[in-house]
């Protein structure tokens, strides 16, 4: 019996050819997930899954580059033409790097397992984001092996990158700075949105898709107050610095806010209406409205589904007095802010806003903030993708789509290049509340759809830039 690697056996597939069970098994996805998984690759410890992909990616003739900025900055680049070929590139994003696992007692599986079990594979970056990578990394052997040695108009690339999960400076912040004019990519396809099933209660499709075009930026601020007062904690004065900081939160939660509809979030809630249809269709299409609003207000509200898409959004942190010791009255104290502001919102506007609600000397500190830019306008790569996703699920609904949190897109989009942000899966609700989260799975059905839509990527960006 003959045997094939995945990657032609993918081929084969979606060309309609048969292929036997058995030939199917070979090199599967869900293993090499399940290895680069059992890696716990947290911030800064990229190194040895770095070397995974690079000798996994090396079984083929591909076009491999390292951007590495120090021993804790590894950053691969696969190719299927050399870099310095000067092709139009049409690249691929991901990130090596996780998030602790924070409580193990809360994890029914080690977090780096990598166990497969229930047609699951669980796992800290399962989904965020080693699960992106091998979906893009089989994609493009798959599309080597159609391609052969034909000599096409763009190159496709790989970015494989440290560092997201703490700010992007070791990888993507690095590589656009030393590297961009090398790279030179015509489009970014990242992390970002995703598919989701039965969104809202069966009001949308089966399977609902967003390929967001921006993403909110994040600021962290450190806001600060003194109150010099009795250090006891059995002499309580009228006011003391918790006590002030508390009275200031408290405002600031408080305070009343007004949505805003910029153009992108308008026009993602136009093709949920004209996916929905009838008259809750119509409700959606306006829902900047003044005379809709009512009826629809309730889906905007704090913790509720569409709230971070229209309004600047901050959750307490962190609260500190200082004090290590329980009976005693700290003369200052502290909290941070997490901070996801809409795509426009000055960073330093936002801050005069914070300082305007304090009745007294309020100090911020911004301790990190992310790049902000503008929605990345849509392309016929754009086109490309919401075809292939809709060539792999013809029942699924597309719509353009405002990330509420923030990724290494925008460093790309702030260079003036578009950027689309989908893992091109469909995920349970499981899968995206277990990101960041314990128990972390991606189902190996949604492992295989999104290597299918990148790999019919491939094939239909290269039709339409082959026929200009």
């Amino acid at each position: 019996m003959q045997k094939y690697t995945f990657p032609v056996l993918l081929v084969m597939i979606l060309c309609g050819t048969k292929v036997s069970a058995q030939e199917k098994t070979n090199l599967l996805p869900e293993r090499f997930l399940s290895q680069l998984i059992q890696v716990p690759s947290i911030s800064g410890n990229e190194k040895e899954v770095a070397g995974m992909m690079y000798e996994e990616a090396s079984k083929y003739p591909f076009h491999l580059n390292w951007f590495n900025g120090a021993d804790t900055s590894w950053n691969l680049c696969v190719s299927l033409y050399p870099l310095e070929s000067g092709k139009p590139n049409v690249v691929f994003l991901n990130h090596l790097d996780v998030v602790p696992p924070g409580d193990l007692e809360g994890w029914t599986k080690p977090p780096f397992s990598g166990a497969i079990e229930e047609g699951k594979v669980y796992g800290r970056g399962s989904i965020d984001c080693k699960g992106l990578a091998v979906m893009q990394l089989y994609a493009l052997m798959a599309f080597k092996d159609s391609i052969k040695d034909a000599d096409l108009s763009h190159n496709y690339s790989i970015l494989f990158v440290s560092g997201e999960e703490s700010g992007g400076e070791r990888g993507t912040h690095y590589v656009v700075s030393k590297h961009l004019e090398l790279l030179n990519p015509v489009v970014v396809f990242g992390e970002g949105g995703s598919g989701i099933s039965n969104p809202l209660e069966g009001i949308l499709s089966p399977d609902l898709y967003g390929v967001s075009l921006a993403e909110k930026s994040a600021l962290w601020l450190q806001l600060e107050v003194e109150q010099k007062s009795s250090g006891h904690g059995a002499v309580p004065p009228s006011l003391y610095a918790n006590k002030r900081l508390i009275r200031y939160l408290t405002r600031l939660m408080d305070q009343p806010r007004q949505p805003s509809f910029d153009p992108l979030t308008l026009a993602m809630f136009r093709s949920m209406g004209t996916y929905i249809g009838g008259t809750r269709g119509f409700f959606v299409k306006h829902v900047n409205w003044m005379v809709v609003w009512p009826f629809v207000k309730k889906y905007f509200e704090e913790g509720e589904i569409f709230h971070p898409f229209v309004y600047n959004t901050f959750v307490i942190t962190q609260l500190s007095s200082g004090q290590s010791v329980k009976n005693q009255i700290g003369n200052k104290a502290i909290a941070v802010l997490d901070c996801r502001l809409l795509p426009g919102e000055e960073t330093e506007k936002f801050i005069n806003k914070l300082r305007r609600l304090s009745n007294q000397k309020l100090k911020i500190k911004i301790l990190e903030a992310s790049p902000a830019s503008t929605p990345s306008p849509r392309t016929i790569y754009y086109d490309a993708f919401v075809k292939s996703i809709h060539q792999q699920n013809p029942k699924g609904s597309v719509i353009p789509y405002l990330f509420p949190a923030s990724t290494d897109n925008n460093i790309f989009r702030v260079k003036g290049i578009p950027v689309y942000g989908c893992i091109p899966a469909v995920f349970t609700q499981d899968e995206i509340s277990s990101v960041h989260n314990v128990d972390e799975q991606l189902r190996i059905a949604s492992l295989y759809e999104g290597i299918n839509v990148y790999t019919k990527l491939c094939f239909n960006i290269n039709a339409m830039t082959s026929a200009k």
